[in-house]
């Protein structure tokens, strides 16, 4: 609602299905399992959540970053969220 106006929701078509996931990564089954439910949680959450719903500064800054990746169509997991951090 408030931060999605801008959230490019179709990015969300350029993230592997849970079936790509299993068939790609050499992962045991409780990973795999865990990143599919990752990102079937953000797709649900973008519409309730928000960066004002963020006590922590840190929290909103991780939170602005995700919105960023998702938004220009790139994965946003653990890894890339920490990278952008970083940059």
């Amino acid at each position: 609602m408030q931060q999605t106006e801008n959230l490019n929701i179709e990015a969300f078509e350029l993230l592997p299905t849970p079936e790509e996931i299993h068939a790609r990564l050499p992962l045991s089954e409780a990973a795999a399992q865990t990143v599919v439910e990752g990102r079937r949680t953000l797709e649900r959450i973008l519409d309730l959540v928000g960066e004002q719903d963020f006590y922590r500064a840190d929290h909103r800054q991780i939170w602005r970053h995700t919105v960023r990746l998702i938004d220009e169509g790139k994965p946003a997991d653990v890894i890339t969220v920490a990278e952008a951090l970083e940059s």
